[in-house]
């Protein structure tokens, strides 16, 4: 039962941080409020194809999960990491949300959750880090 929970969570908070990607970059691309950007890139961008990455790994039933997902995962935590040590240490880097507080926390946070979840979750043939389980 808790797998089943946990799995369920995973998917939605994946897919929460997919939606929330896609809806600043969707406000970057219209103007309305733009994500910073590296080399011209919006960083919302790349943080949108990490989360793509993670939902075509968690729905691939494969050896890809974890070749598709982990990459991804790594894109948008490496990112939010980054982003939350230069809005500690600089301020404003980050894009805040209707309360203020800046995106790149919540994005950091969750990309934690997401890769507890995602090595808690049930695996037939290998764990979460594709390593093949004891018999």
């Amino acid at each position: 039962m808790l797998n089943k929970i946990s799995v369920i969570a995973l998917y939605l908070l994946v897919t929460g941080g997919l939606y929330g990607a896609l809806f600043l970059s969707y406000n970057t691309i219209t103007g309305i409020a733009p994500c910073p950007g590296i080399s011209g890139i919006p960083v919302c961008f790349v943080v949108a194809l990490g989360y793509t990455g993670m939902v075509l790994g968690l729905l691939s039933k494969t050896t890809l999960t974890v070749r598709l997902f982990l990459p991804g995962w790594f894109v948008v935590f490496s990112i939010a990491a980054i982003g939350t040590l230069l809005e500690i240490t600089v301020g404003n880097s980050c894009p805040s949300n209707e309360l203020g507080m800046p995106l790149c926390y919540i994005s950091f946070a969750l990309s934690i959750l997401i890769l507890i979840l995602f090595k808690l979750r049930p695996s037939s043939k290998a764990n979460a880090f594709g390593r093949q389980k004891a018999s």
